[in-house]
């Protein structure tokens, strides 16, 4: 099927999340002249998936994500830190270096062309900002919607009804939403009723049906044309 307008999510569909944040903690490890160990960042990425998960479905506030997810690491090392000030860190080594998930740029190159492409993410909206920036990819998109500056998140309706609202089309059969989450990005666009694909190599499971399944991101090519 054809579509006139994509909402592409940011983290692990055009930009590398997971290699960003493998970055980043290792710079911040360093910082307290901690070695380097894959389980650290093993148990990192899985409380911090858990944490986001749990604002996904309003169970906590943001600034406890950011904060915590770093105070019960270094529990962990048995060292106590200060949340707040170990998320800035973080965040500031997370926009040092761009990673980029495979065939990101060509994909894009090709759907500008014929696509209205926007940005749909969650996260913070200073560290958003500035890796879609660093990254060179503000000219792709029509417009960059952020969950901090909406006011909500991702799967939340509210955040979908203030993009729609906001794009030039309206006939939700000419929207797709692109994203590699199926609790966020495919939950939230099967909601407002718009159809959905899911990016990931993952298999699809019973609760959450995206409308198509992509295991590479240039198969988008085909898909909307």
């Amino acid at each position: 099927m054809s579509y006139s307008t994509l909402l592409l999510d940011l983290d692990n569909t055009i930009l590398s999340f997971d290699q960003a944040e493998q970055y980043a903690l290792r710079k911040v490890l360093e910082q307290h002249a901690i070695e380097w160990q894959q389980e650290l960042f093993t148990m990192y990425h899985n409380k911090n998936k858990a944490l986001w998960l749990a604002l996904e479905q309003g169970k906590v506030e943001r600034d406890y994500v950011l904060s915590q997810r770093f105070v019960e690491l270094f529990q962990q090392l048995d060292l106590e830190v200060d949340g707040k000030a170990m998320d800035q860190m973080f965040r500031s080594f997370l926009t040092e270096e761009i990673f980029f998930m495979p065939n990101a740029k060509k994909v894009l190159d090709q759907l500008k062309k014929e696509k209205q492409l926007y940005v749909v993410t969650n996260g913070v909206a200073v560290t958003q900002k500035k890796r879609i920036q660093k990254a060179g990819l503000e000219a792709y998109f029509n417009e960059i919607f952020i969950s901090e500056e909406i006011g909500y998140q991702k799967p939340s309706p509210l955040f979908f009804k203030h993009v729609l609202g906001s794009i030039e089309e309206k006939d939700l059969q000419d929207i797709l939403m692109i994203g590699d989450s199926l609790s966020a990005d495919i939950l939230g666009g099967n909601q407002v009723g718009i159809d959905t694909c899911w990016y990931s190599n993952e298999k699809v499971g019973k609760k959450i049906q995206p409308t198509y399944h992509i295991q590479q991101l240039d198969e988008l090519i085909m898909l909307v044309n």
